[in-house]
């Protein structure tokens, strides 16, 4: 089969996720408790991302080149381990990349083999285990997300318990802190009209 090639100009492959402090939420394939990275193809057909380029020193766009044979199929993801163990990457495996994310905050640029800039991100100090990311997929709002989603939609809240007792519903969720949370009804999914239930949900630092 072909991969068809797409201007990176137009239609662009994104850093969609990233976890730069990871201490144990996903492992590798070796078990390793590894920084990584996501990208996203929100096209509608595959991008070939052979030869391109990732880096975390926007003055050394060619710290990185993902290796040849690889594509993001459409509406796909790739994940890169940022782990500075390229020699750990193989054919079937997820491709390991030539360095290591900074969890006290830094900037990351995708880059094609010429040399065009195709996404950039800059992230502050990160949270353990809390992942960085676009919501949605391939959005230009970028949250932290509690619940890492390698590979998969971006997340940024998923309900731990859902219980029904009669005509009461009791959710549960795990908190950040130093966030504001607010719950909304409707009664209807296809209804527009959200409201707010009770008061805002502010949690402490």
């Amino acid at each position: 089969f072909q991969v068809a090639a797409i201007s990176a100009a137009s239609t662009p492959v994104v850093i969609n996720e990233l976890m730069a402090a990871n201490s144990g939420a996903v492992l590798d394939p070796q078990g390793e408790q590894e920084d990584w990275i996501e990208l996203f193809n929100p096209n509608a057909q595959a991008v070939d991302v052979s030869g391109w380029m990732l880096t975390d020193d926007q003055e050394d766009p060619a710290k990185y080149s993902i290796p040849s044979g690889r594509s993001i199929p459409a509406g796909g993801y790739l994940l890169i381990w940022a782990d500075n163990e390229e020699g750990q990457t193989t054919s079937e495996s997820d491709p390991h990349a030539a360095f290591g994310l900074t969890g006290t905050g830094e900037s990351m640029g995708l880059y094609t083999p010429d040399g065009r800039q195709v996404d950039y991100i800059a992230f502050a100090a990160q949270v353990q285990n809390v992942t960085e990311g676009r919501y949605a997929d391939g959005s230009s709002s970028i949250f932290q997300m509690a619940v890492p989603t390698p590979r998969t939609t971006n997340k940024l809240f998923q309900a731990t318990s859902l219980v029904r007792t009669g005509n009461a519903m009791r959710v549960n969720w795990n908190i950040r802190p130093s966030m504001q949370y607010r719950v909304l009804y409707t009664d209807s999914a296809s209804s527009t009209n959200w409201q707010a239930w009770g008061a805002d949900i502010q949690t402490n630092s």
